[in-house]
């Protein structure tokens, strides 16, 4: 009876290897409930980040309708849960009396500035800088009226 199995050698999964295969799928599963944990914190930092880019791009826009030299310092909230304060600082003298074809000046005097912010965002503890560079406008002349029509 050299061609026949012993009655029981071969009925199908013993304990040790049952034991085996679910280590090796406890492990798998294991690295894979790790993977999909890491790939959600990465997901969730990039959508923090990127909300954190919008609103500095929010704010760099917003200090670009400040007039340096009517507001050299003040605080301001733009956009719900965005703050933003800033000092303005002189980068050079006062410029005017630029002269124009025709020997006429122009009415304005011209600074440049530096605007220091510090953007703040709603539920975060720090503080972001941020520096923008703006030119500042004076008129130093009032504008003329038209002259009535008889």
């Amino acid at each position: 009876m050299a061609g026949h199995p012993r009655p029981g050698a071969l009925r199908g999964f013993g304990l040790l290897e049952a034991l085996v295969a679910l280590a090796v799928f406890s492990a798998a599963g294991l690295a894979l409930f790790e993977w999909v944990g890491t790939s959600l914190a990465q997901a969730s930092a990039a959508r923090q980040r990127e909300a954190e880019d919008l609103a500095l791009r929010q704010a760099q826009a917003w200090l670009q309708t400040v007039d340096p030299l009517a507001s050299p310092q003040g605080r301001a909230s733009p956009a719900p849960g965005l703050s933003v304060s800033w000092v303005a600082r002189a980068l050079g003298p006062a410029t005017g009396v630029v002269p124009l074809p025709g020997g006429r000046t122009t009415p304005f005097v011209v600074t440049l500035f530096e605007l220091e912010a510090q953007v703040t965002l709603q539920g975060r503890q720090a503080s972001v800088p941020l520096k923008v560079t703006k030119v500042g406008v004076r008129r130093t002349e009032p504008v003329a009226q038209p002259a009535a029509l008889p």
